[in-house]
């Protein structure tokens, strides 16, 4: 039975609170958060561990813990470059993450440490392929901040695929998962699309949630409502609604992907390539239920803000469901 058009699964993993402790407890110690600001509130707020809990329902917790440390640097870090307007910070971001040189020594100050401190621990933990596909995957995401402004929809959502940053993120999922694929399946056509459509659905959502917050610091020219606003004349409360539509377009294309992956003569007889595939609609949903539940994005009030929940089916606690084939 083929693959059918449905809600994205959603479901938080059963260890959510040990996890997030984890995370956000690193995040405090090691991220230079400006002196006198309440630093517990602001992690509290912005719930930073929180989509690795949504997204990996049933990754294994400790490995899941280093990979929301990753994702949460990440997070700040892109804030951190994005805010300032000064991209000379990442030659020395992608020394660090390569996770060689002591800290102390690779690093020009806290927030590049922070980063070499926490690459150099999960060296440690992952096999050679794992961590060559992780600096390999960081270092083309911070590639992309160098990448000069779009002219089309089309061109815009090309470029998101890669600057939102999902395939290195995607790698930690297949770590915190025990998935240690070789370049044979990683680099295989339809696997390749499977990951590009969450990607693409991941950019899009992410920039539907995003847009108050990056207008707010005048970088929303990489924000698909901004895009629609000036390519099509639309409205926010319009462009809004062309972004719902352009979900439900990706959503269907994913749906698909998957179904080629885990009938596919070869990708479809390696059961964690298939369990892989379950995965991955669970990170497209968990991605907008994470949204809608932290206040990294203040959508308060916001104009042509409605909620994507209409999207997903949010299940209980580590109810993992399997997609038919």
């Amino acid at each position: 039975m083929a693959i059918q058009p449905r809600m994205l699964p959603s479901s938080s993993h059963p260890q959510a609170q040990r996890i997030r402790t984890g995370i956000n407890d690193w995040l405090a110690e090691y991220w230079p958060f400006p002196s006198g600001i309440p630093v517990e509130k602001i992690l509290a707020k912005h719930d930073l561990g929180g989509l690795a809990v949504w997204c990996v329902p049933t990754g294994d917790a400790d490995r899941l813990i280093w990979a929301g440390r990753l994702c949460g640097l990440i997070l700040l870090a892109d804030d951190y470059i994005d805010n300032d307007k000064d991209l000379s910070r990442i030659p020395f971001m992608k020394t660090a993450i390569e996770g060689l040189e002591p800290a102390a020594a690779a690093a020009p100050d806290p927030a590049t440490a922070s980063l070499n401190i926490t690459w150099r621990a999960v060296r440690m933990l992952s096999s050679r392929q794992e961590f060559i596909w992780n600096v390999k995957l960081t270092k083309a995401w911070f590639d992309t901040h160098y990448e000069p402004p779009t002219t089309t929809l089309e061109d815009y959502l090309m470029a998101r695929r890669a600057n939102i940053g999902v395939h290195m993120f995607l790698n930690w999922v297949r770590w915190a998962l025990d998935f240690d694929f070789d370049d044979s399946i990683l680099t295989h056509p339809l696997f390749c699309n499977a990951e590009d459509m969450v990607a693409d659905h991941s950019g899009l959502t992410n920039d539907y949630y995003s847009y108050e917050k990056e207008k707010d610091f005048e970088s929303d020219g990489m924000n698909v409502v901004r895009v629609l606003m000036d390519r099509e004349n639309l409205d926010v409360a319009a462009a809004r609604q062309r972004v719902h539509m352009l979900l439900l377009e990706k959503e269907q294309q994913f749906w698909l992907a998957a179904e080629a992956v885990m009938t596919d003569p070869v990708l479809g007889q390696n059961t964690k390539v298939c369990t892989y595939m379950i995965n991955l609609a669970h990170v497209m949903g968990g991605n907008i239920s994470w949204s809608e539940e932290n206040g990294r994005y203040n959508l308060t009030g916001v104009l042509g803000y409605e909620s994507l929940r209409n999207h997903v089916d949010e299940m209980p606690t580590a109810c993992f469901v399997p997609l038919p084939i």
